[in-house]
């Protein structure tokens, strides 16, 4: 997820940088929708699309941009995540279906700690939930 400083808040599409950071924390998709509205306003959705990284890099880093490296990791997040989906991106979309179709919190519960347990195995029998309920106490469940 990208970074927009509080004084882009007008051109990331929100009222004042207090409405920004307000949204933000609110969810990951106010957070990745601000973060498009800004790099819509800046033009680097052109240049992203041209896959012109280092055009990129310096209009949103800024002129230093090569100290860093930031066009050469850009291409390689690129390349890394164009050449199929993640196994992370697949559990999370797992756990998003957890949520439609779980009617109560225990069953959702359940089903969003054994994606994060064993995302591969979408529908494995409730004896292999066990571990994940384990692993579900160390950790905050969904609401």
């Amino acid at each position: 997820m990208g970074q927009v400083m509080g004084f882009n808040a007008d051109a990331a599409g929100f009222q004042s940088a207090r409405d920004m950071v307000t949204q933000m924390a609110e969810s990951e998709s106010a957070q990745l929708a601000g973060m498009a509205r800004f790099m819509a306003s800046q033009g680097l959705d052109a240049r992203l699309r041209a896959r012109d990284w280092t055009g990129f890099a310096r209009r949103y880093n800024g002129p230093s941009y090569w100290k860093n490296a930031y066009d050469v990791k850009l291409k390689s997040a690129f390349e890394k995540f164009s050449s199929g989906i993640s196994r992370d991106l697949r559990a999370r979309a797992a756990q998003g279906r957890c949520c439609f179709w779980a009617t109560t919190r225990a069953t959702r519960t359940a089903c969003w700690a054994r994606t994060r347990a064993a995302p591969s195995r979408r529908f494995a029998p409730m004896r292999t939930w066990r571990p994940a309920m384990r692993w579900m106490t160390r950790c905050s469940r969904p609401s």
